[in-house]
């Protein structure tokens, strides 16, 4: 049989790639304010800009690398005759203990359930039973969900 391949349906790099040109313009703005009035060190006003900048540099950065270390991988997706290839690896059909859509709601202590605040997920149940999620946001997983169990032998 043909593999069959499902393409995200956005990149994933518009945050990261945003978070590390903020942190890049906040280095260079540090490097300015610092360089600026060599002469002048007393000045607090120079200080106070170049600590907001650090700060900013900081939050940027951290917010850069918690994405990058925490973040869903995004990438296509290739049903193929041996198993199923992701962005986290080749998963064989044997290691596939089921494949679901799960409706995950987003609910707070304090405001109880939002209607509309439910986003549904495909879930790839292995054997030893951990599992890997693929957002309705970044893939096609309706049309996914399909031949992955038919190929797997779950239906």
């Amino acid at each position: 049989m043909e593999p069959i391949i499902f393409e995200p349906l956005h990149s994933g790099l518009l945050t990261p790639v945003m978070l590390a040109v903020f942190t890049a313009i906040g280095l260079v703005l540090i490097w300015y304010i610092l360089k600026k009035n060599k002469k002048e060190r007393n000045n607090t006003y120079q200080k106070l800009w170049a600590m907001l900048a650090f700060f900013a540099v900081l939050i940027a950065g951290g917010f850069y690398a918690m994405n990058w270390f925490m973040g869903e991988r995004v990438g296509e997706v290739v049903i193929k005759e041996e198993g199923i290839k992701t962005a986290y690896g080749d998963i064989p059909y044997e290691d596939i203990k089921d494949i679901v859509i799960y409706l995950d709601r987003k609910s707070s202590p304090f405001t109880g359930f939002q209607p509309g605040a439910e986003t549904k997920r495909l879930l790839i149940i292995k054997n030893d039973n951990t599992s890997l999620s693929f957002s309705e946001g970044n893939y096609p997983i309706n049309e996914m969900i399909g031949p992955m169990r038919k190929r797997a032998g779950l239906e």
